[in-house]
């Protein structure tokens, strides 16, 4: 088979975190097509192991590529400035997202090491940050990349929601982030065989700022249970949260419906599956109303017990893996528009879209109160899943694209 590296920033998984997923549909879609190396820079912790990962995906080597301390040192002296005007004047001139501080010269030259040595002719890169890794790798190197998101875009709907929280110099920040990227894809984007991401709603905003792309949509998946395995466990009452609890949207989401959504609903509970929740959300913990789980390996159980699940988010993109999962599941959802974008067609809907607290909570009193219109929608959701999103399905679709790029490649 031709030699082929996978870039990631996240430890590629077929469950858990989102992206993790998202990485390891594109890994196993790959490995049908390449004999792939994963080379790993570790900017995104999953708790996973390399353990696991052998598991997971055997006859995939991995290979971490250390990137803790290395922080390029003029973003260094910008975090570290205490006026947060100064450092929005510097991050402006610093012109690069901040995750790319992680990728200093050493990291680039032993990614460029690590192709050379696996004898890779293509190159695959998961998230468009990873970008800079590939500037040692020779011109011959075919190359493509996932997106997952537009991230100029999410930035830019993080920065309206941080105004409207009269968060000035963060609004400010995500606003300078959302300019990097652009500016970076601009610059490094080309000759590149296939450009993806997770949400076609995406695609037409995207082009109209970098036009001639080869850009096509490759959706998330996940796996769809068995009917055995999702039958409810008695009567389903709680009130299902999922994600990390590292992301900013999922934060501000759930920080937005335990205060605004949730005191019009006296008699729920919300349970929140996610690892190490931070602060500002732990103080609003209380026994029988919110709970935090942490990490739950298994979350076929938590979806069995809940009667809905919400995906409250008010910014980021994508599509999310929340709502595909509760889907699959059988539960059904409320969400905001933004956070349903993308998902939910004409007749592919399992679950009701809000996006003032007093229609959300509307939406999740009718559910709580009424068990069919539940199991209804939750039965929609694991058609609909199983149709278009299965992790099979998707896994099908990365491997074929795969193909094609080699046979191009090919004399």
């Amino acid at each position: 088979m031709p030699r082929a590296v996978f870039l990631t920033p996240v430890l590629p998984s077929r469950s858990g975190m989102g992206l993790a997923m998202r990485a390891g549909s594109q890994l196993a879609g790959m490995m049908r097509v390449f004999d792939v190396k994963t080379l790993l820079i570790p900017l995104i912790e999953t708790g996973q192991t390399g353990g696991s990962f052998a598991a997971a995906f055997p006859g995939s080597g991995l290979e971490r590529v250390a990137c803790v301390g290395e922080v390029d040192h003029y973003f260094r002296l910008i975090a570290s400035l205490v006026d947060p005007q100064e450092r929005l004047l510097h991050f402006e001139r610093y012109g690069k997202p901040s995750l790319v501080a992680a990728l200093s010269g050493s990291v680039v030259q032993r990614v460029a090491e690590r192709v050379q040595h696996h004898g890779a002719t293509h190159i695959h890169v998961f998230r468009s940050y990873l970008l800079p890794a590939l500037d040692l790798l020779p011109h011959a190197t075919t190359r493509s990349i996932d997106l997952d998101e537009d991230d100029a875009s999410s930035f830019l709907s993080s920065a309206a929601v941080l105004e409207a929280r009269r968060c000035p110099e963060a609004a400010r920040w995500a606003r300078l982030e959302a300019l990097a990227f652009d500016r970076l894809i601009a610059l490094r984007l080309k000759n590149f065989g296939c450009v993806t991401l997770a949400n076609a709603e995406d695609i037409p905003g995207f082009l109209g700022r970098h036009p001639g792309l080869p850009l096509q949509a490759l959706p998330n998946g996940v796996d769809v249970p068995t009917l055995a395995s999702i039958t409810p466990g008695g009567h389903r009452k709680d009130i299902l949260f999922v994600g990390s609890l590292r992301y900013e949207p999922n934060v501000d989401g759930l920080l937005w419906f335990v205060t605004s959504v949730l005191p019009r609903l006296p008699k729920a509970r919300l349970l929140v599956a996610g690892r190490a929740p931070p602060p500002q959300l732990l103080a609003w913990a209380r026994p029988g109303r919110v709970e935090f789980l942490g990490y739950v390996e298994r979350l076929a159980c938590a979806y069995r017990h809940a009667a809905l699940a919400i995906a409250p988010m008010r910014s980021g993109g994508g599509t999310r893996l929340k709502i595909l999962e509760a889907g699959a599941h059988g539960v059904p959802v409320v969400a905001t528009p933004e956070a349903a974008k993308g998902l939910w067609k004409q007749g592919r809907f399992w679950g009701m879209t809000a996006t003032s607290a007093r229609h959300f909570a509307g939406a999740c009193r009718r559910l709580l109160e009424n068990p069919q219109e539940a199991q209804r929608l939750g039965r929609l959701g694991r058609h609909a899943v199983a149709a278009d999103f299965s992790s099979v399905r998707v896994e099908d679709a990365w491997s074929t694209m795969f193909e094609g790029l080699q046979k191009g490649l090919q004399p």
